[in-house]
């Protein structure tokens, strides 16, 4: 059982940000973790192969820290976290319905359990797709001033999909929209449903 003092997944982001409201550099001390964290989104995006335009790492680093009012500047532009979240979660959604579509899901039927058709008819990609990262080994992603044990899984989970929408963003205002499209269906969308509805 979860303690008490554990923090749900819906008020969890406005506690952080009142935690650290401040535009305050990142530390130095995580980086290298930090930058390991972004190479571990990098190698599941299969980024080399695509050849991405990748933005500054000192830019990719600021994915990580939720919690910070952070500034990004991309292709000589600002942007705010809560901008590039959004992209990024809408430029996904849009590809796993896209990918949906090229399937055939409307066939396919006859193969999938009710739970199953609900599942994919609702779109309910954040679901989707925080399982295909766990079974990645994505995990523990977002940095936050608050040991993981005051927070709830779903807390966490939604944390860190918060972290791989904004990355994606990022790559996504550095390289050709068919090429972003082409990354995240073969790579993402394509792979997650096929292995979660067993296609």
């Amino acid at each position: 059982m979860l303690r008490n003092t554990v923090l749900s997944a819906t008020p969890c982001i406005r506690t952080l940000a009142n935690i650290a409201r401040t535009r305050g550099s990142l530390p130095k001390r995580n980086q290298q973790e930090d930058d390991e964290r972004i190479s571990c989104i990098l190698n599941v995006l299969n980024a080399t192969k695509y050849e991405l335009i990748l933005p500054p790492i000192s830019q990719l680093r600021k994915c990580l820290y939720i919690s910070k009012s952070s500034r990004f500047k991309i292709d000589s532009r600002f942007y705010g976290f809560a901008r590039l979240e959004l992209e990024g979660s809408t430029l996904l959604k849009s590809e796993f319905i896209a990918t949906k579509s090229q399937l055939n899901v409307m066939n396919m039927r006859k193969n999938m359990t009710s739970l199953q058709k609900a599942f994919m008819t609702n779109h309910r990609t954040r679901e989707v797709l925080s399982r295909f990262l766990r079974t990645k080994g994505v995990k523990k992603l977002a940095r936050f001033p608050l040991p993981h044990y005051e927070l709830s899984s779903n807390a966490i989970t939604r944390m860190d999909l918060s972290v791989f929408y904004t990355v994606v963003a990022c790559l996504a205002h550095c390289n050709e929209k068919t090429v972003m499209s082409e990354l995240i269906q073969n790579e993402i969308t394509k792979p997650a449903i096929r292995k979660l509805f067993r296609l």
